[in-house]
């Protein structure tokens, strides 16, 4: 459902706001994927090109859907289980987990534009 998805790109705002972090500032490049849910996350979003391609092919935007539910549904284990700004993570880990957040936050918000659907900042 659409609420799902935005409460997933919410959460990924909170984070950077909370680490008062700006985004854009991220260095891509420090992406460094070690535990189960990091990966399954970043093999949903690496799937997004070909999920665009597949709904402009197909003409079927439902597909989109169902591929930003699939983030979604990586991205809230990964929330849960991988501390981004919590705890005791070192700061590589952080840097890293902090892209993935990006990277999410990208997909979906994309995503969701060419749905006709606009995200916000807080729910």
């Amino acid at each position: 459902t659409a609420p799902y998805l935005i409460n997933a790109y919410v959460r990924t705002q909170s984070i950077f706001r909370k680490a008062n972090i700006d985004p854009a500032s991220l260095d891509l490049s420090v992406l460094d994927v070690k535990e189960e849910a990091e990966r399954a996350l970043l093999l949903q979003l690496v799937r997004y090109a070909a999920a665009v391609e597949s709904v402009a092919a197909s003409l079927e935007p439902h597909r989109l859907c169902g591929y930003l539910y699939d983030v979604a549904s990586a991205f809230h284990p990964f929330f849960e289980k991988c501390p981004v700004i919590k705890g005791d993570v070192a700061p590589e880990v952080r840097a890293s987990r902090l892209v993935l957040c990006e990277l999410t936050a990208r997909v979906l918000r994309q995503g969701l534009g060419l749905l006709g659907i606009q995200t916000v900042q807080q729910m």
